[in-house]
């Protein structure tokens, strides 16, 4: 049986107490402490002395440095904050489980690669699920800019980087914004982000796992000075 959600935020709260960034008990709630400690984790890799306008990046040991290059350009033609590349491999990892491959595919859908493109969704970017898994990362993130592009004026944090993703409604809501509720059809299977069992599932519930993979990615083991 998989992490319940719960257990899930109180080692997000594990790795930013070991990271340095204090957030109190890793009790499984998620606050303020937990969301400000989140905040500082990433801002405190802004380095506009750097190309990339950061000095690490979370989950760096995943790409080289032409894949680095590529995503750092990626965020500035979508003309965004140089700290939203963190949000963009974070939610990578989340979406390939850790793997950053491009052939990344889901056991239960059509989804595949980086951002887990479906295949109604590649065909309207001008490809194919089945093409998108036969590229490179490099050629591979070209397209997730292309379907970035046009709510590229709306992201300001990481809840609007995931939301492109997973419900593109979310972008620009609070996170007590509700995306799917007891009986909608994309409830039950998204009901395990349900955190508190409350028959709704809300924009914050839906980001948990990607601030682990944020949290995660910044240990020693995963981070890359840049």
């Amino acid at each position: 049986m998989g992490q319940s959600m719960v257990d899930v935020i109180k080692e997000t709260q594990g790795y930013l107490n070991a990271a340095g960034f204090n957030c109190g008990s890793a009790d499984g709630v998620w606050g303020s402490n937990s969301q400000g400690a989140l905040d500082l984790l990433k801002s405190s890799t802004l380095d506009v002395s750097k190309p990339y306008g950061v000095n690490k990046l979370f989950w760096g040991v995943k790409f080289g440095d032409a894949e680095t290059a590529k995503l750092a350009q990626v965020v500035q033609r979508l003309g965004l904050d140089p700290l939203m590349i963190q949000d963009f491999m974070a939610c990578m990892a989340w979406e390939t489980g850790e793997q950053f491959s491009p052939c990344t595919s889901s056991p239960v859908s059509t989804a595949t690669g980086l951002i887990q493109f479906m295949n109604g969704t590649a065909i309207g970017l001008g490809t194919t699920t089945a093409a998108l898994a036969k590229m490179t990362v490099v050629e591979q993130l070209e397209y997730v800019y292309l379907y970035f592009k046009p709510y590229a004026k709306r992201l300001k944090n990481l809840g609007d980087v995931y939301s492109t993703i997973i419900w593109p409604a979310a972008i620009g809501k609070p996170d007590t914004f509700v995306l799917w509720k007891q009986g909608d059809p994309a409830f039950a299977p998204n009901s395990g982000l349900d955190v508190n069992k409350d028959g709704v599932v809300t924009r914050l519930e839906c980001l948990h796992k990607i601030n682990n993979k944020m949290a995660k990615g910044a240990s020693s083991k995963y981070v890359k000075g840049l």
